[in-house]
């Protein structure tokens, strides 16, 4: 499942990243609710057509049980992505625990930590214990998934726009929230946003933290791919990486920075190893269906 668009939340619905992760944990929870009752609907039918008695019955069991686990959708388990084509960004859960792990934000290993990234869970970084976060608005803090995973995309999109207003353009990022158009009083040619322009320190900052971009996570980057090299680390490596890319606009930008960040095309192929077969299963499992040879449906002489 990829759950696409969620920059939209940021900047079309204004959302925090604490109402942001409530509206993501809803959708997934009508989907696998939509799911849950399509395979009840395929599970009746089935019964009203069996003509076998109970003798199959221990292994159509186990067929529904299979199905139902296919068809539950869990950020935890690692077959849901959180994307946005638009700027070429996306993470899962198990990608983002590893990341965490590996640049010590979390002292926690992956296996444990990926189990309390998308739940009602709040990290206090003082004691290092995980505590249960409530939704009610005495709560205090964020839920991991907010903290860690939307709040630096946030960052991004918000210091990018900043950076935009300072030298004058007006925001595209945020064209329909006007708190976030800043200064478009002054029209400005050839206005260009630099890594020193004000705002952008806090796109670097933000980047520093849950990056799965292979060269984080992977025990052994390969430096010769592009998504496997590092992040910026300084103000000279942002700025090298924007003059590369002629990136100058707010959307180029910040798809130059988030797909490096946070990589689309990692993160559905880890969430494809994560989640299915092995090629050499795979291809025990498909190929007799796929050669076989079926009878041509039969057509009623009506």
């Amino acid at each position: 499942m990829v759950v696409n668009k969620v920059d939209r939340l940021c900047m079309d619905l204004g959302l925090d990243p604490s109402e942001a992760y409530v509206r993501i944990r809803e959708l997934i929870e009508s989907m696998n609710a939509v799911c849950a009752s399509m395979l009840n609907s395929d599970v009746n039918d089935d019964t009203m057509e069996a003509v076998d008695g109970d003798a199959n019955a221990n292994n159509d069991n186990d067929i529904d049980e299979k199905k139902a686990s296919l068809w539950n959708f869990d950020p935890i388990k690692g077959n849901v992505v959180f994307a946005s084509g638009l700027h070429g960004w996306g993470f899962t859960i198990p990608t983002l625990a590893r990341s965490l792990f590996k640049s010590k934000t979390i002292p926690m290993k992956p296996p444990l930590l990926r189990q309390y990234l998308f739940g009602d869970f709040k990290y206090n970084t003082e004691t290092g214990k995980v505590l249960k976060w409530k939704q009610s608005g005495n709560s205090s803090g964020e839920p991991m998934f907010a903290e860690y995973a939307l709040a630096p995309l946030w960052e991004i999109y918000e210091g990018v726009s900043q950076a935009a207003a300072s030298v004058g353009l007006k925001s595209e990022l945020f064209a329909h929230n006007s708190a976030q158009n800043g200064n478009t009083g002054k029209k400005t040619e050839n206005a260009k946003i630099l890594a020193s322009t004000s705002g952008m320190d806090r796109v670097l900052a933000a980047i520093q933290i849950g990056s799965t971009s292979p060269g984080v996570i992977s025990p052994q980057p390969n430096n010769n791919n592009h998504d496997d090299r590092p992040i910026p680390q300084t103000t000279d490596d942002m700025q090298r990486l924007i003059s590369r890319l002629g990136a100058s606009s707010e959307s180029s930008i910040v798809s130059a920075v988030l797909r490096r960040y946070r990589p689309l095309s990692v993160s559905v192929l880890d969430a494809v190893c994560e989640t299915g077969p092995s090629p050499a299963k795979a291809t025990l499992e498909l190929r007799p269906k796929v050669l076989a040879l079926q009878d041509p449906p039969h057509q009623n002489d009506d």
